[in-house]
C-alpha cells in the first residue's frame, strides 16, 4: 500500500504526548527555581513599596480634585504612622523613619500636616522620605505647581 504525500503530513502534525511532558517538566523546573528569587527581591514593608503605594494615592487624589473641581486632602500622621486620603489609609512599620517637608500652614497642632490637591491641578506640594534600619530611603515630591507626585532617588538633597 502506498501513501501519499497529504497522508505524510497529517500523521506528523502535533506533539506526542512524551514532547509535551518534557516540556511541562521545564517550565516547572524553570517555575520552582524563579519563585524563590523574585520573593527575595521585594520586602514588604521596604521604603521604596510603601513609597509606589503613595504614589499612587497622590495620583488619585490629584485626579479626583481635577474630575470633581475641588480639593481633595491626603493626612499625614507620623505619630499613628499612618497617610490617609483618596479613600484608603497606607501605615509603615516602626522600622522606618519618616521625614516630612511640607509648608507650615499645613501643620495641625496635634503634630498631623495636610497635602491638597488642588481642582486646577496644582498641589501645596511636599517631600516625604522613608528610610529603613539599612539606611535605604525613597522619597516622593509632589510639585505645588503641577501637582505630580514624582518618585526620586533617596540621596541627599
Amino acid at each position: 500500500m502506498r501513501h501519499s504525500s497529504f497522508d505524510r503530513r497529517i500523521e506528523q502534525q502535533g506533539f506526542t504526548l512524551v514532547e509535551m511532558m518534557v516540556v511541562l517538566a521545564v517550565v516547572a523546573l524553570m517555575t520552582a527555581i524563579a519563585l524563590p528569587m523574585i520573593g527575595r527581591g521585594r520586602v514588604e514593608g521596604a521604603p521604596d513599596s510603601i513609597v509606589r503605594d503613595l504614589q499612587s494615592m497622590f495620583f488619585a487624589a490629584r485626579i479626583k480634585a481635577l474630575a470633581q473641581g475641588h480639593e481633595q486632602r491626603i493626612e499625614f500622621d507620623l505619630d499613628k504612622r499612618s497617610i490617609g486620603g483618596a479613600g484608603r489609609t497606607i501605615h509603615f512599620g516602626e522600622g522606618l523613619q519618616a521625614d516630612l517637608l511640607i509648608g507650615q500652614e499645613l501643620l495641625a497642632a496635634d503634630g498631623s500636616a495636610a497635602l491638597l490637591f488642588f481642582a486646577d491641578g496644582g498641589s501645596t506640594g511636599a517631600k516625604f522620605t522613608l528610610t529603613d534600619q539599612r539606611n535605604r530611603s525613597s522619597r516622593i515630591v509632589v510639585s505645588w505647581l503641577t501637582g505630580i507626585p514624582m518618585i526620586q532617588d533617596g540621596g541627599d538633597d
